[in-house]
C-alpha cells in the first residue's frame, strides 16, 4: 500500500504493548527506538493513568477532553518537576516541551505561523513517506515476533 497526499487518510494502528509499566532500560530503549510503543493497552483504554515513573509522579491523560483541559484550559496547574527539568533539559534544550507559562505562550505565538494549514500542506508528501517507513517497521516487528530463533553457536 502506498500513501499519497491525495489519498483518504485511514490510520494504521501501531502494535500495542500488553502489560504494565516498563523497566527503566526498556522504557529508555523504546523511547529512543519507537516512542509509540511505550504506551500499553491501558493508555488506549483508560481516560487517564496516574502513578510513579522514572521521573517521579506522573499523570498520562488520553481522553480528548482531559488533554484539552491540561494543555490549554488549566495548563498552569500542571508543571514539570525539578528532576524532569534536569534530565530532559539537556535533551530538549529548554525548548517548547519544557517551556511553561508566559515562556510557552511566547514560543507558541512565534511558532504558530509555521503550522498553518498552507505550510503543513506543503509537507504532506514528506510526512507520507515518513509514515510509510514507520508502518513498514511495524509490519517487520510483527513478523519478527512470530519467528522462531535458534542458536547454533559452538560452546
Amino acid at each position: 500500500m502506498s500513501i499519497t497526499a491525495d489519498a483518504v487518510y485511514r490510520p494504521q494502528i501501531p502494535p500495542r504493548r500488553a502489560g504494565g509499566p516498563l523497566s527503566t532500560p526498556a522504557f529508555l530503549w523504546l523511547s529512543w527506538r519507537d516512542p509509540l510503543r511505550i504506551w500499553s493497552d491501558r493508555h488506549f483504554e483508560l481516560p487517564q493513568i496516574h502513578g510513579r515513573g522514572l521521573f517521579g509522579e506522573m499523570l498520562v491523560v488520553s481522553h480528548p477532553d482531559g488533554v484539552r483541559r491540561v494543555l490549554t484550559e488549566n495548563a498552569a496547574n500542571y508543571v514539570k518537576g525539578d528532576l524532569q527539568r534536569r534530565v530532559l533539559g539537556p535533551l530538549l534544550a529548554e525548548g517548547m516541551l519544557l517551556a511553561e507559562g508566559e515562556d510557552w505562550r511566547r514560543a507558541r505565538r512565534i511558532m504558530a505561523p509555521l503550522f498553518t494549514p498552507a505550510r503543513i500542506g506543503g509537507l504532506n508528501r514528506r510526512m507520507a513517506e515518513v509514515c510509510e517507513a514507520r508502518i513498514a517497521g511495524w509490519r517487520l516487528a510483527r513478523r519478527a515476533a512470530s519467528w522462531t530463533w535458534t542458536a547454533s553457536c559452538p560452546v
